[in-house]
C-alpha cells in the first residue's frame, strides 16, 4: 500500500506534468499563433461562447434562431459585461478586438475561479492544496473553457461556493446553487445530492433560488420560456447523435458522439477496430451507469459514511458519461474529486485519473487534414494540421474509470460501515475489549 506521503509525491509529479503541458501549449500559441489539439479547432474563433452569446444578448432570436440552451440570466449577465457600441452591426465574429470590457470580464472570472479553488483546497487540506489547485486551474478542462470563453467559468465560481466550505449560511449556499443551475441546466440533478444527508433546508432553498432566479430573469428579459428551452434541449440531443465529422468528437466527456462516429465510419482506424470499438463501448458505458446508480442507492443507506461531495460527484458523473456536455465540463467532477482525501485504492485511482484528464496535451494517431484555419493571435493567416488523436478515444474512458473508481470506493465504504455495525461484529469487538481491558 502506498503511504500518504508517497502519494502526495505522486500528486506533485502529476501536477508538474500538467504545468509542463500548459507551458508547451502556451508556447505553441505564442510561436505559431494558435493552440494545438485538443483545444478548439478553429483558431480564429477563440472566446466564441462568450462573444457569440454577448452578441445575441443584444439581438433578437437567441431562442428561435440561434436555438440556445442558455437560460435568460446568461444573456442578462453578458449584456451587462459588454460594450454596446461593439454589437451594432451584424457580425458577431468581429467584436473581440472591440469589446475590451468583455475581454477583461472573461479573464476576471477565470482569476476569480483560481482564487476560489485555491482557497477551497487550502481549507480542505493544506498538504495537497497546491498540486490540486495548480492541476485544476492550469489543466485542460479549465484552459479549454478559457479558450472557448465558455460560461462554465461563471458557473464554476457559483459551483465552488455552493458545494465548498467557503460559505456557511443556508441562504447563501442555496442562492449559489440556484445560480449554478441557471447557468448550466444539466446540473439540476446536483440539487438532489444533498437529500441523503437530510439537508432539506439547502434542498428547498436551492429549488426556490433556482426557480426565483429563472422566473425573475425571464420576466426581465422577456424571452426564454420553458417551452422554448425544452424544445432547444430536445433539438440539441438529436444533434449530438448526428455526428457528421471528427469535429464533433474533438473533446468529449461521453462516448456517445464517438460511437456515432465509429458507426458512421468517420474514424480512420480500419474496419476491424471500428466495428470492435462500436460493439464494446456501449455495454461498458451502460455497466458504468448501473454501477454509479448502485453506488448512489447504497450510499443512501449509510449517508453518514459518504461525504456530500462524493454524492454530488456521482450525480455529476452520471450526467457526464451519459451525454457529452463539452470537455470543459470535466472541471466540475475533477474539482469534486480533488476534494477527496486519498484514502483507499478507489479514491486514489480517481485522483490519478483526475490529474491525467487535466494534462493539456494530445498524441496524434492518424493525420486527417492540413488546412488554412483563419487568423491566429498574430493577426495573420495560419495553416494547421488536424489529427485523430489518442485523447479523443481515451478521455471519455478516463471519465468512466473515474466514475467506476469512486462508485466502487463508495460501495466498499458502506460495506465496511455495515459490517462494523452488524450485531456479530459489535459483540466480537466488545469481547476483544473485555479481554484486553486492564484490571
Amino acid at each position: 500500500m502506498i503511504r500518504a506521503r508517497s502519494f502526495r509525491t505522486i500528486e506533485q509529479a502529476l501536477a508538474l506534468a500538467v504545468v509542463a503541458g500548459a507551458a508547451w501549449s502556451v508556447g505553441h500559441l505564442l510561436v505559431r499563433g494558435w493552440l494545438p489539439q485538443p483545444f478548439y479547432p478553429d483558431p480564429a474563433d477563440y472566446w466564441m461562447d462568450w462573444f457569440h452569446t454577448a452578441w445575441w444578448s443584444r439581438h433578437d432570436g437567441a431562442y428561435d434562431r440561434w436555438r440556445t440552451l442558455y437560460p435568460p440570466v446568461s444573456f442578462m449577465l453578458l449584456r451587462a459585461l459588454s460594450l454596446p457600441r461593439c454589437y451594432l452591426d451584424g457580425n458577431d465574429a468581429a467584436v473581440r478586438g472591440c469589446d475590451w470590457v468583455g475581454t477583461i470580464a472573461l479573464h476576471g472570472w477565470y482569476v476569480l475561479d483560481v482564487l476560489l479553488i485555491a482557497a477551497t483546497f487550502t481549507v480542505q487540506d493544506r498538504r495537497t492544496a497546491v498540486p490540486r489547485a495548480v492541476a485544476l486551474t492550469l489543466g485542460l478542462p479549465m484552459l479549454n473553457a478559457l479558450d472557448r470563453g465558455n460560461l462554465i467559468l461563471v458557473c464554476l465560481a457559483c459551483f465552488v461556493l455552493a458545494h465548498g466550505p467557503l460559505l456557511r449560511g443556508v441562504r447563501s449556499r442555496s442562492l449559489a446553487l440556484g445560480l449554478t443551475i441557471n447557468l448550466k441546466v444539466y446540473l439540476i440533478a446536483t440539487a438532489f445530492a444533498v437529500l441523503p444527508h437530510g439537508r432539506w433546508r439547502v434542498f428547498g432553498g436551492a429549488l426556490l433560488a433556482t426557480g426565483g432566479v429563472y422566473l425573475l430573469s425571464w420576466a426581465c428579459w422577456g424571452a426564454g420560456d420553458p417551452v422554448a428551452l425544452a424544445g432547444n434541449l430536445i433539438g440539441w440531443s438529436v444533434h449530438l447523435r448526428e455526428v457528421t465529422s471528427l469535429w464533433d468528437i474533438w473533446y468529449s466527456t461521453a462516448y456517445g458522439p464517438v460511437v456515432a462516429a465509429l458507426n458512421g465510419s468517420l474514424v480512420p482506424l480500419g474496419p476491424g477496430w471500428t466495428r470492435g470499438l462500436a460493439a464494446v463501448i456501449p455495454p461498458v458505458v451502460h455497466g458504468v451507469q448501473v454501477l454509479i446508480l448502485v453506488a448512489a442507492v447504497v450510499a443512501a443507506r449509510q449517508p453518514a459514511t459518504v461525504s456530500p461531495q462524493r454524492l454530488l460527484n456521482l450525480a455529476t458523473l452520471i450526467a457526464l458519461v451519459t451525454s457529452d456536455g463539452g470537455g470543459y465540463a470535466q472541471v466540475l467532477t475533477i474539482f469534486l474529486t480533488f476534494s477527496e482525501r486519498p484514502r483507499g485504492i478507489g479514491v486514489r485511482v480517481a485522483l490519478i485519473v483526475g490529474y491525467l484528464l487535466s494534462v493539456p496535451v494530445d498524441l496524434g494517431l492518424v493525420h486527417i487534414v492540413t488546412r488554412a484555419a483563419g487568423d491566429g493571435v498574430h493577426a495573420g493567416p495560419i495553416v494547421a494540421d488536424y489529427w485523430l488523436t489518442l485523447g479523443q478515444l481515451l478521455r471519455p474512458a478516463g471519465v468512466l474509470v473515474l466514475a467506476s473508481a469512486l462508485s466502487c470506493a463508495t460501495i466498499h465504504d458502506v460495506w465496511r460501515a455495515d459490517r462494523a455495525a452488524s450485531p456479530g461484529r459489535r459483540a466480537k469487538n466488545r469481547g476483544v475489549q473485555a479481554v484486553t481491558k486492564p484490571d
